[in-house]
Formats: C-alpha cells, structure tokens, sequence
C-alpha cells in the first residue's frame, strides 16, 4: 500500500521537484502554505509531512507544531535554507520535528530519509495498535476482575453476613493504615482487595467443618485461600500478603520448616501488606461482636494492639493505627444514649401539645435523626419484634413519652447544607417507598421509607464530627469520596450508618441493605439496590435525569423484578410523586 504523504512549500517551483520526486511510491497531496495545508489535514490521515521552514504567514516549525497536534502519529520532516538552529533544536528536542534536511536537498538523500520517516511512522502505528489492543484488553480483564470479586463477595454474604462484614471493615482499616504509610493509589486498590479476601478460604469449608476451623484457627483455612488465590493470574499480587498473615513479628509461636516456608518469615521479611492485615484483622475482631466475646471499646483495643507491638505485630503498623483516632470517636458518638443528640445542637421544634398523633407522626418522620432517636427508643422500650415502622414505634412509646422525647431531643438545621440534606432525606425516602409498592414484595413500603430517609445518616454524623474534613469532600463524585472518606476516617458512610441503624436495634435485613450500599463490593441485595435507585432518583437533576437508568445492568434489574422498559418508568412516576410529596410536606411543616 503507498502511503500518502503531504508537501507543504510556497515556491511553485519546489513543490513540483518535490511532488515528481515522490509520486511515484507515495500518493502525494501538496500545499503552498500552513493555513492550506491544516485544512488538507482535516481530510487527509498523512503518513509524512515534509514542509519548508521560511513560509508567509506561518512558519514551518509553527505549522508543524499544529499539525502534531492534530495528526499526532504523523512524522514531520522540515527543510530549511536558513540556520535558526536553535529553533530548529527545540523542535526536535520537542519531538515535532523528526529531521530538518538543509537546502539545496540531495534528491536520493532526501529519498532515503523520507523512506526511514515512513518506516518510522509504520512502526509507531504498529505499536500504537498494540496499546489500544492492550488497553481494551485490560479493560476486559478489570471488568472480568471485578465481576469476579463481586461474585466472591456475594458468595462470603450469602454463607456469612457477619463474615462479610468484618471483612469490609478490615479492608477499610487496612487502607486507612496503608495511607499514613504513604502507600501509592495502586497499591491501596491491592491492599484492599488483599485485605477483604485474606479469609476466602472459609469458603471451602462446609458448615458442619465450623467446628474444626474454629479448633484449628487460621491455619486450616489460609492454606485453602492461597490455593484458589493463585490459581487467578490477576491475583497473584496478593497471594503473599494471604500466606503471611498470620505470622509473629517476632517469628515466635512457629517451627521452622524450610527458609521460605511461611514459619520461617519475621520481622520485615513478612510482606507489609500481611502485616498490615494482621492488625486491622485483630482491631475489629476485638470490637464488632459476634466475633468478640465481649466486645471492646476503641480505647481498650488500642492498648492492647500496643503491647503486642514487637511481639504478634509490626510495631511501625501499630503505631500507624493508633493514630486513627476518627474511628474511636465515630464509634462513640454511635455509642451515645441519643443520636439526634451527639451530632448536633439541638432545637425544640416546637410546642407538641396542639398536634394530633398523626401530626406529630408527619413531624418525626421529616427530621431524619430524630427519626432515628424514636425507632431506637422504641425498640429498646419493648421486648416485641424489631421495627422499622413509625406507627409501631409511636405505639409501643406511648402518647406521653413521645412527646416528650420529640419536646427534648428535636434536631435543628444548622446551615444551608444540612437543610439540603434533610430535604435530600425526605424525597429518597419518598423514592423508595414509592419504589417498594411498584416491585414484588421486596421490602414494606413503610420500611422502604425509614431506610430512604437515614440512609445517609453516617454522613450527617461525620459532618457533625468532623465538618472540616468533610467541607473538603464535598466536591469530589462518588468514588472519590468513599476512597477519601476511607484513607481519612478508616470507615465511610455506608458503613457508619449500618453501625447507628444497628444501634437502633432495626432489623438485620434492613440494616444491611443500607451498609452495602456506595462500596465497591456491592452485593446482588434486592432491598440494597432499591433503596440505592430511591437515592438516584432523589439526586437526579432535571438536565440529566434518570441518565443512570440506561447504565443500571439488566441482572441488577432483574433482582427488584423489573425491565428497563418497566424501570424506566416507574423511575419517571417517581420523580412526579416525590415532587408532589416534598411540596405538600413544606407547606405544612417548612425544613427551613
């Protein structure tokens, strides 16, 4: 094939020795000025361009430098009478110019540079194919690799929801540890793969063999996850940090058993990644129950992390995490006898005495932390079944003590985010309820409703705890701000809000669903992903409205039992009602 080639010169008589000199191997198209020539490259995909320098108008170098950028694999030869060789230098340095060829040229010599200039051009474009191919093929192959951590994670969830849990919090407190130990972006993304899967093996386990893992302890299992591990090409990076876990800093407690056996590793020799894991692995298992006895405050389990610093732990990763204090304060302010209360100072929203009880409900349920105050007094008033419900709630409470607990515990706005985010609040939970009685049976609307509206509660409570940190999140979407939320709280807001909901002693189905939400493990959770569409719903903007409807995957679809066709508009019915609920609810009881 001849490849083309364009000649760019305002000398008549040049471009015609020129244009005779390569017809014959090259289809040629020729110019007599820059300004034609880039109107040339509009249409024409050249393999070389040779231009003379000393042009009206724009230069050569000028020209050039235009036209790499926009034919940037084309090669640029620039011919020259003149010595302005340091223009020329830097057009070269700069990669616009390939070679310059002085005036008057030697046509053979010309010949054989313009010839090694069109194999340079093959060469590149051969190698710019292959990145192409390289980079699609990597796409695949994440693509592939998420789905099959997807599949592991719904897997560890369907056997263990408990399990799943402790392993999202390792992983989040792994990351937080690797970012104070300045651990790059990538290596974060593998420490946090390493960390979440570092238990895999249970899964090869029957349950009736629970009672020989828990005899036989780490060992019986890490053995089973270093094997499917390594038998995944791509996940072999964070195999050892698998095989070492379990190992003494100080190389204690182990018979040596061969130089690269995993007994015979310590000190630093053990992968960080392992040693990382080995702490954050002991942080949660001390304090999230089922898995501690009884479990520990954040205070306790720190002081016990340091004195096994040096001994079972890397003393520089002890010390790391202890310097994650958000957690301790995330974890108390959780702990506090009122919610509503430890976030924000308090307002009475008024006098109780003139509402009805179906006014008082319609009140409560409009501020989400008080909200949460009354379904948390409730459940822990009474003996009965756990509920998500308002009504039952009011009910168990009792007229007095309701009112008393709304006079006493009602939450005010403190500025024009907060307002937004109550209102925010209100139309997901609209969302969703709508949402709940347009699906089969997959959640009570009223249950949809509560979950709507404290969905985000863990936001609220670190923009309570920590309005600095959190001012500074605001603009980034939604993965930078669970990624940052991670490296700086150790915990993110999904994840907090499951721990206040659970405090509240709601449901363990319901709570889940919320704790599953915003991470990169999502789980196929019928309830999870509808309330994770009310929140789209609630969010979307008139100019791109219901843009994510396109995108939602159909198997995503398939587990709220609908079509796109059907999804879409039931999506589009519930944008008109949360606009007819919010307007309704602000006229009778203002946000503001």
């Amino acid at each position: 094939m001849n490849h083309k080639i364009l000649i760019v010169d305002d000398e008549a008589a040049n471009l015609r020795l020129l244009e005779r000199l390569f017809r014959r191997e090259y289809q040629v198209v020729s110019a007599t000025s820059g300004a034609e020539a880039l109107e040339l490259l509009q249409t024409h995909d050249v393999a070389l361009i040779i231009s003379d320098q000393r042009m009206p108008g724009m230069t050569g170098i000028e020209f050039l430098k235009r036209a790499a950028e926009m034919r940037p694999h084309t090669v640029r030869i620039i011919l020259t009478g003149y010595t302005d060789v340091n223009s020329l230098v830097e057009a070269i340095n700069s990669g616009v110019v390939y070679k310059y060829v002085t005036k008057p040229w030697d046509n053979e010599d010309l010949r054989q540079t313009a010839l090694r200039a069109v194999e340079h051009y093959k060469t590149n474009r051969r190698q710019n194919e292959l990145n192409v191919q390289n980079e699609r093929l990597q796409a695949h192959l994440k693509t592939a690799n998420q789905s099959l951590i997807r599949f592991v994670a719904n897997t560890i969830y369907l056997k263990d929801e408990s399990l799943h849990e402790h392993l999202r919090r390792t992983s989040n407190y792994a990351v937080a540890a690797g970012h104070r130990l300045e651990l790059d972006d990538a290596e974060l993304k593998e420490l946090s793969l390493a960390a979440f899967l570092h238990e895999v093996g249970r899964l090869s386990f029957s349950d009736e063999s629970d009672a020989a893992l828990a005899a036989n302890g780490k060992n019986s299992f890490v053995g089973r996850a270093v094997q499917m591990l390594a038998s995944v090409p791509e996940l072999n990076n964070i195999v050892p940090a698998i095989r070492y876990q379990g190992r003494r800093f100080d190389g204690g407690g182990a018979a040596t058993s061969g130089e690269d056996s995993p007994e015979a590793v310590s000190g630093e020799r053990i992968p960080l990644f392992a040693r990382i894991i080995a702490v954050a692995d002991e942080y949660d298992l001390m304090t999230a129950p089922p898995f501690a006895e009884k479990a520990l405050s954040h205070d306790e389990a720190i002081e016990k992390l340091r004195g096994e610093g040096g001994r079972r732990f890397d003393p520089r990763v002890v010390e790391v995490f202890c310097q994650l204090t958000a957690i301790g304060r995330i974890r108390r302010a959780v702990a506090e006898g009122s919610i509503g209360m430890c976030l924000l100072p308090s307002r009475i929203l008024g006098g109780t005495d003139g509402l009805s009880n179906a006014e008082l409900l319609q009140k409560i349920k409009t501020e989400p932390m008080l909200a949460m105050d009354v379904l948390k007094a409730a459940n822990l008033a009474s003996g009965s079944e756990k509920t998500a419900q308002f009504v039952p709630a009011m009910s168990r409470l009792g007229e007095e003590r309701l009112r008393s607990l709304v006079h006493q515990k009602g939450l005010s706005s403190l500025d024009d985010k907060t307002n937004a985010n109550s209102e925010l609040a209100l139309r997901r939970a609209f969302a969703a309820q709508f949402l709940a009685r347009h699906t089969e049976n997959i959640i009570d609307p009223d249950e949809a409703y509560t979950l709507g509206l404290l969905y985000d509660a863990g936001e609220t409570l670190l923009r309570g705890i920590f309005p600095n940190q959190m001012a500074a999140l605001e603009n980034l979407d939604e993965d930078a701000r669970r990624t940052s939320q991670i490296a700086t709280f150790g915990i993110e807001t999904a994840q907090i809000s499951r721990l206040m909901l659970e405090a509240c002693n709601l449901p363990r189905r319901l709570t889940a669903a919320v704790g599953t939400h915003q991470e990169e493990f999502r789980l196929n959770d019928p309830i999870a992903h509808l309330i994770y569409l009310a929140d789209k719903i609630a969010k979307s903007k008139d100019s791109d409205r219901f843009a994510f409807v396109e995108e939602y995957g159909a198997e995503a679809l398939a587990t709220i039992n609908l079509n796109r066709a059907d999804f879409r508009a039931v999506c589009s019915r519930a944008s008109l009602v949360v606009e007819e609920q919010i307007n309704r609810r602000q006229g009778v009881y203002p946000l503001v």
